[in-house]
């Protein structure tokens, strides 16, 4: 999962890639830690998602651009279109099946 800060290359990511992820997390959030390293692990079942980390410590502006008012928080794009939205209380277990719902229907 690569960490991005600049919000137009995330903009860029979002509109020529198939299916992209964004991971909201601080440093300062220990959720956020431990939901990363299952996140990471979840998304090796998933190669041909393009995850991006934003750290919310350096780029605080993509709170309101992002609607992202709380975290833990994910949005992935599909085709450019938001299709999943979660924050704080995430079941990586539920992301999985939403995840696989969209992989399977597009790869």
């Amino acid at each position: 999962m690569k960490t991005i800060y600049d919000l137009n290359m995330i903009e860029n990511i979002i509109h020529t890639k198939k299916f992209v992820l964004l991971y909201f997390s601080s440093k300062e959030c220990p959720v956020c830690q431990s939901f990363g390293v299952k996140l990471e692990e979840l998304l090796k079942n998933y190669p041909e998602i393009d995850c991006c980390r934003i750290d919310m410590d350096k780029r605080p502006q993509a709170s309101g651009k992002f609607g992202i008012f709380a975290l833990p928080g994910l949005l992935a794009y599909v085709h450019g279109k938001e299709t999943i939205r979660e924050s704080m209380r995430v079941s990586i277990k539920e992301l999985d099946i939403k995840l696989d719902r969209y992989y399977k229907m597009i790869f």
